[in-house]
């Protein structure tokens, strides 16, 4: 059995805290117009960039400070959402790409502004490679205050490997570090998709997280596709 065939029913717990986010270069603009918005909430933000570069983390901490709920798109559909929500300031969506209702995406865009709100959108496209076809919707997402969080340089890759491996309780040497980061492709989404499966192996097959074993889980490991 290959890595790539690995699908086990394992449980880990990825930190969202505040302090176990890594602000760079490449992410600072992202994080810190959210602390901002945290003292003046009425603002709609969209933020964009690979799976697993720090999106969700950021949501997180937009929540913890602005008092954010999340919504899934089921939510947004429901004629009564509003009726239901109206205690909370803000709100958050995620992976937007993803949504098949563009009327609900476009009613909930006004019915923040309208009701003084604030709402964080993430997705992994920039607002005009959305695939949406709805004319005012489109105008209006590209029309947002947008962030990108671009692909990390060494000192971020470094430290996004260092805490995937902290929510796999995994420790991780220097060296260890050292080996994927020169073997990997450089991308949160191609290292995340390593950790893991690293991660899945040595617990299915009980072996030590060693650079053996790295070597093997990277050799198996198909590169991702676009």
């Amino acid at each position: 059995m290959t890595c790539a065939q690995l699908i086990l029913p394992l449980e880990t717990e990825t930190s969202y805290a505040p302090e176990a986010f890594f602000v760079a270069d490449h992410n600072r603009n992202a994080h810190d117009v959210l602390q901002k918005v945290t003292h003046n909430p009425v603002k709609t933000l969209y933020i964009w960039g690979e799976k697993a570069c720090g999106k969700t983390h950021l949501a997180h901490m937009f929540s913890f400070h602005a008092g954010a709920h999340f919504l899934s798109p089921k939510d947004i559909v429901l004629q009564d959402f509003w009726e239901k929500v109206t205690a909370h300031p803000a709100f958050i969506l995620e992976n937007i790409e993803t949504l098949q209702n563009e009327a609900s995406l476009f009613h909930l865009l006004n019915s923040v502004k309208e009701g003084g709100k604030s709402l964080l959108l993430t997705s992994r496209n920039a607002p005009s490679d959305l695939p949406f076809t709805l004319p005012d919707l489109c105008s209006r997402l590209r029309g947002l205050e947008a962030y990108e969080i671009q692909s990390p340089d060494d000192l971020s890759a470094s430290a996004f490997v260092y805490k995937r491996f902290s929510d796999f309780s995994m420790k991780a040497s220097p060296l260890l570090v050292t080996y994927l980061l020169t073997h990997s492709a450089r991308s949160y989404a191609a290292l995340d998709k390593v950790i893991t499966s690293f991660w899945q192996v040595s617990l299915k097959e009980k072996r030590r997280p060693t650079i053996q074993l790295l070597k093997e889980v990277l050799e198996q490991t198909p590169p991702l596709t676009a």
